[in-house]
C-alpha cells in the first residue's frame, strides 16, 4: 500500500510538473543513451503499438526549442526511475508543445527530463563571434614606407573584396599619382569593351591597273595598313613571349615568313611583273594622333618608345649594330634608315642613339670598344614595309619597276587578300603579361577610331564619364607620358567594373600571373604564385602595382598600389611591393 501510494503521489506530482512546463517556453531535448533505451522499455510496456510511439521522438529532437529555466530538482529527476502506467501515458499525450503547428505537434515525454547537472553540462555554448583583424597589414604598410627610400614618397593603397564589396584597406586612395603601365589596365579594358574580344585588325592588299596576258601589272600593288601591331612582331614568335611558338627566338626570317604568303597571293594572280610602284598607305591613324608629344625624348630613341603607325612592322624597331671601326649594319637590310654614325674608338661601350618619328636619320653618339647592338626605332615604317615587300617580291620572281613608296590613300584599288593579325584577346594577352607599348597605343587610337563613328571622343574620356572618375587623365596608351594621373580608388573602380563585365574571363586571363607569365614571373613563392594577376607599371621614381588577388579564404580581392618619387632602384621598389602583396594575402 505505500509503495502504490507513493507510486500515486509521484504521478499526480509528474502530472503537474508538466502541465507546469506546457505553459513554459518549449526547452530543447537532450537525452543521454541510457535514458533513450529506458523509453524504449517503457514503450514496450505500454498498450500502444511501438511504431506509433517510436516516430514521435526524432521530431521532438529537432523541434523544441530551448527553454530559459535550465534546473530541475532531485525530486524531478528521481521521477525517471518510474515507468508510467496507461493512464499516465496517455494524459502525457495532452501536453503540447507550445508554437508547433498542431498537425505535427509532439508530447513531451518524461524521460526527456534531466537533472540540473545533466542539462548544464549539455547546454550548448554559443559560437564565438568571429573578429576579423586586419591591423598587421596596416602595420606593414607603416613599417615599409617609414624606411629610407620610401619614406619621403607620396603613396596610395586601396584593397577591396570584390565578394562582398567591402573596403578592406584603404591608404591615400583618392590622390592622384603618375600610373607608369598601369595606364594598360585601361587601355586593354577600353578596346575589349568597344571593340569586342574577337576583334582583329586587317591588313588588305590590293592594285589599280590592268593585267596584261603576259602577268604584267600595268599599275602599283598597294598594301592598306589597318594598324595591326603585329606584323612581324617578336612577341609572336619568340618562346619567350610566345609559349605556344616553336619558332626560334630572333629570327628574322621567321617574322617575316608572311610575306612569303603575301607573294604568294599576288601570283595567284597571274602577275609576274608590277610596271609601276609599291605603295603603302599608312593612313589608317592620323599621323597627329600617333605623334605623343607627352613622352620624354630619350624614351623615343629606345626600343619600348617606338611611336605607333598606321602601318607598323617588326615592332617598329631594327637593330644596329656599331663596330670598332666606325662601321654599322641594320638588321633587316634596308636602305630606308640612314645611320649617322658619330661614335669614336674608345675602351668603353656606351651608345646613345636618337631616333626622331617620322623622320629617316638615326644619329648615334658615344664609344665603341669591341661591338654594340641597339634596337632603335624606326623612323617610319610604312617605308620599312614597302622596301621589304618589294624584296621579297623580287626574290619570289615578281619584279617591280618603280620601287616603293608611302601614300595617303588607296581608292580605286581592288582588294584581292586580307592579312588579319591574332584576336584581340590574344593581342591582350601580350600586352597586359609583356608590358608591350606598341600594343598599348594601336589599341589606343584603333578603340578610338570606333568611338568617333558615333562621338570622337578619347579613351580618357570615356572611362571618366563611364565610372565617374575623379582625378583621372590619361594622355597616353602605354604609361610612358608623366602627364597621366590616375587614383588607386579609380583603378579600383575599373577593376570591379571589369570583373562584372561579360569580358570579365578574358581582361582576367590577359594580366600577368605571379610565377607564371609576364612581369610577375619572378614572384615565384607562396603566397603569391598563381594567386596574384596583375598589371606592374615602372618609370624612374615610379612603381605600380594593381590587379586581383586570391586571399587566404579563396575569396578575390582588388588591388592597387601607386608610389611617386621613391628613392629606391626597381630591384629594390619590387621587394618591397612584393612583401606587402604577400602580406595583402591575409587580408579579409
Amino acid at each position: 500500500m505505500k509503495f502504490l501510494k507513493n507510486k500515486i503521489i509521484s504521478s499526480i506530482f509528474l502530472f503537474v510538473f508538466l502541465v507546469s512546463c506546457s505553459s513554459s517556453e518549449p526547452r530543447e531535448a537532450k537525452v543521454s543513451k541510457d535514458i533513450v533505451n529506458e523509453e524504449v522499455i517503457t514503450r514496450e510496456q505500454s498498450s500502444k503499438p511501438i511504431e506509433e510511439i517510436s516516430t514521435e521522438k526524432p521530431a521532438i529532437e529537432e523541434k523544441v526549442e530551448p527553454a530559459k529555466d535550465t534546473h530541475t530538482s532531485k525530486s524531478d529527476a528521481s521521477e525517471k526511475k518510474v515507468v508510467p502506467t496507461e493512464e499516465e501515458i496517455s494524459k502525457e499525450k495532452e501536453v503540447i508543445i507550445p508554437g508547433e503547428d498542431t498537425s505535427s505537434q509532439e508530447r513531451v515525454k518524461e524521460d526527456e527530463i534531466s537533472d540540473s547537472k545533466e542539462t548544464e553540462d549539455k547546454t550548448e555554448e554559443k559560437p564565438k563571434e568571429i573578429v576579423i583583424d586586419n591591423s598587421f597589414f596596416a602595420e606593414k604598410v607603416d613599417s615599409i614606407f617609414s624606411e629610407r627610400g620610401l619614406n619621403s614618397s607620396h603613396y596610395g593603397i586601396k584593397v577591396v573584396n570584390l565578394s562582398s564589396g567591402e573596403t578592406i584597406f584603404e591608404r591615400n586612395e583618392d590622390s592622384s599619382f603618375i600610373p607608369a603601365s598601369n595606364t594598360k589596365l585601361y587601355t586593354g579594358a577600353a578596346a575589349m569593351e568597344i571593340l569586342g574580344k574577337d576583334y582583329r585588325f586587317k591588313t588588305r592588299l590590293a592594285y589599280r591597273g590592268e593585267i596584261s596576258p603576259d602577268g604584267t601589272l600595268n599599275g602599283d600593288l598597294y598594301i592598306i595598313g589597318g594598324g595591326d601591331p603585329t606584323l612581324g612582331s617578336k612577341y609572336l614568335f619568340n618562346r619567350r613571349f610566345n609559349m605556344q611558338s616553336k619558332a626560334t627566338p630572333g629570327r628574322i626570317d621567321t617574322q617575316l615568313a608572311f610575306l612569303d604568303e603575301w607573294a604568294d597571293e599576288v601570283k595567284s594572280l597571274g602577275i609576274n611583273r608590277v610596271n609601276g610602284k609599291v605603295l603603302v598607305d599608312d593612313s589608317h591613324f592620323n599621323k597627329i594622333n600617333t605623334a605623343i608629344n607627352t613622352w620624354e625624348w630619350r624614351d623615343m630613341s629606345t626600343s619600348f618608345g617606338a611611336p605607333p603607325s598606321g602601318v607598323n612592322i617588326l615592332d617598329n624597331i631594327v637593330l644596329v649594330d656599331f663596330s670598332r671601326d666606325g662601321g654599322t649594319n641594320i638588321t633587316p637590310s634596308t636602305s630606308t634608315v640612314e645611320v649617322i654614325n658619330d661614335t669614336t674608338n674608345s675602351k668603353a661601350n656606351k651608345v646613345t642613339v636618337s631616333a626622331p618619328p617620322y623622320g629617316k636619320s638615326i644619329v648615334a653618339v658615344g664609344e665603341v670598344y669591341t661591338s654594340v647592338s641597339k634596337e632603335v626605332p624606326v623612323p617610319d615604317p610604312g617605308l620599312l614595309l614597302g622596301d621589304l615587300f618589294r624584296k621579297n617580291l623580287e626574290k619570289n620572281g615578281i619584279s617591280i619597276n618603280n620601287g616603293f613608296e608611302v601614300v595617303q590613300t588607296s581608292s580605286h584599288s581592288k582588294v584581292f587578300f586580307t592579312h588579319y593579325s591574332p584576336s584581340l584577346e590574344r593581342i591582350s594577352v601580350l600586352m597586359n603579361s609583356y608590358s608591350i607599348n606598341l600594343y598599348a597605343e594601336t589599341l589606343k587610337l584603333e578603340a578610338e577610331k570606333e568611338l568617333a563613328k558615333t562621338r570622337p571622343i578619347s579613351i580618357s574620356r570615356y572611362w571618366y564619364e563611364t565610372l565617374n572618375l575623379q582625378g583621372f587623365r590619361l594622355y597616353d596608351g602605354s604609361g610612358l607620358s608623366r602627364y597621366s594621373r590616375v587614383t588607386p580608388n579609380n583603378t579600383i573602380e575599373l577593376l570591379s567594373y571589369m570583373y562584372s563585365s561579360e569580358y570579365a574571363e578574358d581582361y582576367y586571363g590577359s594580366l600577368a600571373v605571379a610565377g607564371q607569365r609576364g612581369t610577375f614571373q619572378d614572384f615565384n613563392k607562396p603566397p603569391l604564385r598563381n594567386n596574384l594577376h596583375g598589371k606592374s607599371g615602372t618609370l624612374t621614381g615610379v612603381k605600380s602595382y594593381s590587379g586581383y588577388i586570391t586571399n587566404s579564404n579563396d575569396e578575390l580581392l582588388a588591388f592597387s598600389i601607386m608610389v611617386n618619387l621613391h628613392g629606391l632602384t626597381n630591384y629594390q621598389i619590387t621587394a618591397k611591393l612584393e612583401e606587402i602583396m604577400s602580406e595583402m594575402y591575409k587580408l579579409q
